[in-house]
């Protein structure tokens, strides 16, 4: 039988080659899979600009339970850019396309197991760890003498990083081990909000710690639910490292309602604001990508009500050796 997640990790390696398009096409139809088969011999014809693709008669008959399949192929991405009459700039955005998860947080009355995934309430830390402080957090927005560094911050969430690992977007590219989210903030004296992404390898040293008893800002928020969804993203088209190649000449595509045409495309085929992986987006800023070596690890909300959101970069070739540690924060938003 086909493994799909083989043939994934290949098309995402080089997404705009058709031959290995054209082979997983073969092999799906080999297995009694036609529906899928047309789908990804589709976004060949879409690769070779190939007029009247119809990606999105075929993504109709498509079963729910292939949708994150859809997102990861580039078939959903393809389907929103030919209905924006941006077909001719298919074969230049996706060989930049890099798969994510996106990330939903849902409120949770039940205790989540020790190592699991799951935003705010009380963390897993292993034994003898010192509760995070702001002077472990990055500073995005400079020193400031004026904290304490012994000041405590407050959780965010933790993934599971073999739950991560199981995905097709992950590409092999997280190890086991918990990745876990902390923040510091003092926004209304002095306007800041530090993050600190830490990731603790043994988990079988972890153990359940009660959040210490903070100020408003730092206080402890109700435990989440954590839920992911494959998406495939595509770079922001504006005052970035990408700008040229994203950027769509004037009257080449249809208007949308609620931003431009290529926010809309963006927006569709690339899940939410929070995530992992995939392409760092922008907010009330520009793209905050440092440079087209670099991509998102990150993007979260500080708290159930989404005012503050933090963009953590890491660069590509250290997210594909695992070296997780290396991430840096490139954006806090403060306008949710």
């Amino acid at each position: 039988m086909t493994n799909d997640r083989d043939w994934l990790a290949r098309i995402l390696a080089r997404p705009a080659e058709i031959p290995i398009r054209q082979l997983y096409a073969d092999a799906l139809e080999s297995d009694g899979d036609p529906t899928r088969a047309e789908i990804v011999r589709r976004t060949c014809r879409a690769l070779a600009l190939a007029k009247d693709v119809g990606l999105r008669d075929c993504l109709q008959e498509l079963p729910e339970q292939w949708s994150g399949w859809a997102r990861l192929v580039g078939a959903r991405l393809i389907s929103e850019m030919e209905q924006k009459g941006l077909g001719a700039y298919v074969p230049r955005w996706m060989p930049f396309v890099l798969p994510g998860l996106s990330l939903d947080v849902t409120p949770d009355s039940e205790t989540p197991p020790i190592g699991s995934s799951f935003f705010w309430g009380d963390p897993d830390l292993p034994e003898g760890f010192d509760w995070p402080t702001y002077a472990d957090c990055a500073r995005f927005f400079g020193p400031c003498p004026e904290i304490d560094p012994g000041s405590k911050c407050h959780f965010i969430g933790q993934v599971d990083l073999a739950q991560v690992a199981r995905s097709p977007a992950a590409l092999g590219r997280a190890a086991t081990g918990l990745l876990s989210i902390f923040a510091f903030e003092e926004y209304e004296r002095l306007g800041i909000s530090e993050i600190a992404v830490m990731v603790f390898r043994d988990v079988s040293r972890l153990r359940r710690v009660p959040h210490p008893t903070l100020d408003e800002a730092n206080k402890r928020r109700p435990c989440h639910r954590v839920s992911f969804e494959h998406v495939l993203t595509i770079p922001e088209h504006c005052y970035g490292p990408w700008a040229e190649a994203m950027a769509i000449a004037e009257g080449d595509a249809r208007g949308s309602t609620g931003g431009s045409v290529h926010d809309h495309v963006l927006n569709e085929s690339g899940g939410g604001r929070f995530g992992l992986f995939g392409h760092l987006r922008a907010t009330t800023g520009d793209d905050p990508t440092p440079d087209r070596d670099w991509q998102r690890l990150l993007c979260v909300p500080s708290g159930p009500e989404r005012v503050i959101w933090h963009h953590v970069a890491i660069r590509s070739d250290d997210l594909a050796a695992g070296d997780l540690e290396r991430w840096r924060s490139v954006w806090a938003d403060m306008d949710g």
